[in-house]
Protein backbone atom coordinates (compact mmCIF):
# COMPACT_ATOMS: atom_id res chain seq x y z
CA UNK A 1 0.00 0.00 0.00
CA UNK A 2 3.03 2.28 0.12
CA UNK A 3 2.59 4.13 -3.17
CA UNK A 4 -1.12 3.96 -3.80
CA UNK A 5 -2.90 7.22 -4.68
CA UNK A 6 -5.38 8.77 -2.24
CA UNK A 7 -8.00 9.83 -4.82
CA UNK A 8 -10.67 7.06 -4.58
CA UNK A 9 -11.00 6.26 -8.29
CA UNK A 10 -7.23 6.04 -8.76
CA UNK A 11 -6.77 4.10 -5.51
CA UNK A 12 -9.39 1.51 -6.48
CA UNK A 13 -7.90 1.10 -9.95
CA UNK A 14 -4.37 0.63 -8.55
CA UNK A 15 -5.04 -1.31 -5.35
CA UNK A 16 -6.29 -4.70 -6.63
CA UNK A 17 -7.05 -5.74 -3.04
CA UNK A 18 -9.24 -8.67 -2.14
CA UNK A 19 -12.00 -8.78 0.43
CA UNK A 20 -10.99 -10.50 3.64
CA UNK A 21 -13.54 -12.83 5.19
CA UNK A 22 -14.88 -11.47 8.50
CA UNK A 23 -13.09 -8.12 8.19
CA UNK A 24 -15.44 -5.33 9.30
CA UNK A 25 -14.78 -1.63 8.71
CA UNK A 26 -16.66 1.00 10.73
CA UNK A 27 -17.04 4.47 9.23
CA UNK A 28 -17.95 6.75 12.10
CA UNK A 29 -17.28 10.18 13.57
CA UNK A 30 -14.40 9.52 15.97
CA UNK A 31 -14.98 12.45 18.34
CA UNK A 32 -18.79 12.36 18.70
CA UNK A 33 -20.05 11.87 22.29
CA UNK A 34 -21.52 8.43 21.52
CA UNK A 35 -18.62 7.11 19.42
CA UNK A 36 -16.48 5.48 22.10
CA UNK A 37 -19.41 3.50 23.49
CA UNK A 38 -20.64 2.59 19.99
CA UNK A 39 -17.17 1.42 18.93
CA UNK A 40 -16.88 -0.72 22.07
CA UNK A 41 -20.16 -2.48 21.24
CA UNK A 42 -19.16 -2.98 17.59
CA UNK A 43 -15.82 -4.46 18.65
CA UNK A 44 -17.49 -6.74 21.19
CA UNK A 45 -20.08 -8.10 18.75
CA UNK A 46 -17.45 -8.62 16.05
CA UNK A 47 -15.09 -10.42 18.42
CA UNK A 48 -17.87 -12.80 19.54
CA UNK A 49 -18.17 -13.77 15.86
CA UNK A 50 -14.39 -14.01 15.35
CA UNK A 51 -14.56 -10.99 13.04
CA UNK A 52 -11.84 -8.36 12.71
CA UNK A 53 -13.30 -4.87 13.43
CA UNK A 54 -11.38 -1.88 12.08
CA UNK A 55 -11.89 1.83 11.58
CA UNK A 56 -9.96 4.60 9.87
CA UNK A 57 -7.82 5.43 12.85
CA UNK A 58 -6.91 1.78 13.59
CA UNK A 59 -3.73 1.56 11.50
CA UNK A 60 -0.79 3.82 12.26
CA UNK A 61 0.86 4.26 8.89
CA UNK A 62 2.88 7.23 7.62
CA UNK A 63 0.28 7.90 4.91
CA UNK A 64 -2.74 10.21 4.77
CA UNK A 65 -5.70 8.81 6.76
CA UNK A 66 -7.79 8.68 3.57
CA UNK A 67 -5.35 6.06 2.20
CA UNK A 68 -5.91 3.90 5.29
CA UNK A 69 -9.68 4.35 5.00
CA UNK A 70 -9.71 3.38 1.32
CA UNK A 71 -7.50 0.39 2.07
CA UNK A 72 -9.83 -0.77 4.86
CA UNK A 73 -12.93 -0.29 2.70
CA UNK A 74 -11.44 -2.33 -0.14
CA UNK A 75 -10.50 -5.19 2.20
CA UNK A 76 -13.66 -5.27 4.35
CA UNK A 77 -16.34 -7.91 3.87
CA UNK A 78 -18.77 -5.71 5.83
CA UNK A 79 -18.83 -1.91 6.17
CA UNK A 80 -20.72 -0.40 9.10
CA UNK A 81 -21.59 3.29 8.74
CA UNK A 82 -22.75 5.47 11.66
CA UNK A 83 -24.87 8.29 10.22
CA UNK A 84 -25.41 10.00 13.60
CA UNK A 85 -24.80 13.72 13.36
CA UNK A 86 -24.69 13.72 9.53
CA UNK A 87 -20.89 13.93 9.55
CA UNK A 88 -19.59 14.93 6.06
CA UNK A 89 -16.57 12.60 6.27
CA UNK A 90 -18.81 9.66 7.13
CA UNK A 91 -21.13 10.45 4.21
CA UNK A 92 -18.11 10.60 1.89
CA UNK A 93 -17.15 7.11 3.09
CA UNK A 94 -20.77 5.93 2.74
CA UNK A 95 -20.75 6.92 -0.94
CA UNK A 96 -17.60 4.90 -1.52
CA UNK A 97 -18.97 1.99 0.54
CA UNK A 98 -22.13 1.78 -1.55
CA UNK A 99 -20.08 1.52 -4.74
CA UNK A 100 -17.52 -0.96 -3.39
CA UNK A 101 -19.27 -3.34 -0.99
CA UNK A 102 -22.43 -5.47 -1.06
CA UNK A 103 -22.67 -5.65 2.75
CA UNK A 104 -23.18 -2.13 4.11
CA UNK A 105 -24.92 -1.76 7.48
CA UNK A 106 -26.21 1.71 8.38
CA UNK A 107 -26.54 2.81 12.02
CA UNK A 108 -28.05 5.96 13.47
CA UNK A 109 -28.93 7.22 16.93
CA UNK A 110 -32.67 7.24 17.58
CA UNK A 111 -34.26 10.64 17.00
CA UNK A 112 -31.60 11.80 14.54
CA UNK A 113 -32.67 12.97 11.11
CA UNK A 114 -31.07 11.56 7.98
CA UNK A 115 -30.89 13.24 4.56
CA UNK A 116 -33.60 12.04 2.20
CA UNK A 117 -31.15 10.41 -0.21
CA UNK A 118 -30.18 7.84 2.43
CA UNK A 119 -33.43 7.93 4.40
CA UNK A 120 -34.95 5.07 2.41
CA UNK A 121 -32.12 2.64 3.23
CA UNK A 122 -32.70 0.32 6.16
CA UNK A 123 -30.95 1.65 9.22
CA UNK A 124 -30.35 0.05 12.61
CA UNK A 125 -31.36 2.65 15.20
CA UNK A 126 -29.72 2.72 18.62
CA UNK A 127 -30.07 4.37 22.02
CA UNK A 128 -26.86 4.07 24.04
CA UNK A 129 -28.00 6.29 26.91
CA UNK A 130 -29.44 3.45 29.03
CA UNK A 131 -28.22 -0.06 29.86
CA UNK A 132 -31.42 -1.45 28.28
CA UNK A 133 -30.81 0.54 25.10
CA UNK A 134 -27.20 -0.64 24.89
CA UNK A 135 -28.25 -4.26 25.45
CA UNK A 136 -30.99 -4.04 22.80
CA UNK A 137 -28.59 -2.47 20.28
CA UNK A 138 -25.89 -5.03 21.01
CA UNK A 139 -28.39 -7.86 20.43
CA UNK A 140 -29.74 -6.26 17.22
CA UNK A 141 -26.24 -5.58 15.89
CA UNK A 142 -25.25 -9.19 16.61
CA UNK A 143 -28.27 -10.46 14.67
CA UNK A 144 -27.40 -8.25 11.69
CA UNK A 145 -23.76 -9.33 11.77
CA UNK A 146 -24.84 -12.99 11.89
CA UNK A 147 -26.92 -12.43 8.75
CA UNK A 148 -24.13 -10.57 6.94
CA UNK A 149 -21.47 -13.12 7.88
CA UNK A 150 -23.41 -16.06 6.45
CA UNK A 151 -21.53 -17.61 3.56
CA UNK A 152 -22.96 -16.67 0.18
CA UNK A 153 -25.72 -19.01 -0.86
CA UNK A 154 -27.16 -19.42 2.63
CA UNK A 155 -30.91 -18.89 2.37
CA UNK A 156 -32.59 -16.04 4.20
CA UNK A 157 -36.01 -16.66 5.69
CA UNK A 158 -38.32 -13.68 5.97
CA UNK A 159 -41.56 -14.35 7.81
CA UNK A 160 -43.64 -11.19 7.26
CA UNK A 161 -45.55 -10.81 3.99
CA UNK A 162 -44.93 -7.09 3.65
CA UNK A 163 -41.22 -7.36 4.51
CA UNK A 164 -40.83 -10.30 2.12
CA UNK A 165 -42.47 -8.36 -0.74
CA UNK A 166 -40.37 -5.25 -0.01
CA UNK A 167 -37.19 -7.33 0.05
CA UNK A 168 -37.99 -8.91 -3.33
CA UNK A 169 -38.69 -5.47 -4.81
CA UNK A 170 -35.45 -4.05 -3.37
CA UNK A 171 -33.44 -6.97 -4.78
CA UNK A 172 -35.04 -6.57 -8.21
CA UNK A 173 -34.27 -2.84 -8.17
CA UNK A 174 -30.62 -3.60 -7.41
CA UNK A 175 -30.50 -6.08 -10.30
CA UNK A 176 -32.13 -3.54 -12.62
CA UNK A 177 -29.17 -1.20 -12.05
CA UNK A 178 -26.57 -3.75 -13.18
CA UNK A 179 -25.12 -3.45 -16.67
CA UNK A 180 -26.14 -6.24 -19.03
CA UNK A 181 -22.68 -7.89 -18.93
CA UNK A 182 -22.83 -8.17 -15.12
CA UNK A 183 -26.45 -9.26 -15.08
CA UNK A 184 -25.66 -12.18 -17.40
CA UNK A 185 -23.33 -13.56 -14.71
CA UNK A 186 -25.87 -13.38 -11.88
CA UNK A 187 -27.76 -16.44 -10.68
CA UNK A 188 -30.91 -15.69 -8.73
CA UNK A 189 -32.67 -18.23 -6.54
CA UNK A 190 -36.03 -17.41 -5.06
CA UNK A 191 -38.42 -19.73 -3.35
CA UNK A 192 -41.43 -18.47 -1.50
CA UNK A 193 -45.08 -17.71 -1.32
CA UNK A 194 -46.39 -14.16 -1.27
Amino acid sequence: MNHLPVYPKAFIAAAKLTRERKRVFAAMPFEAPHSARLWTIIQHECQIRDANPRRGDSPVNPVPIVADILDEMERAEIIIVDLTGNNPNVFYELGIAHTRCDKVLLLCEQGQSRPSDVGFFRCLLFDLKTPQGRAAFSRDLGTRLDDLLKPDGTPTFIEGLIERTQTVIEDLNVLALLPDEELRNETIWFSGFL
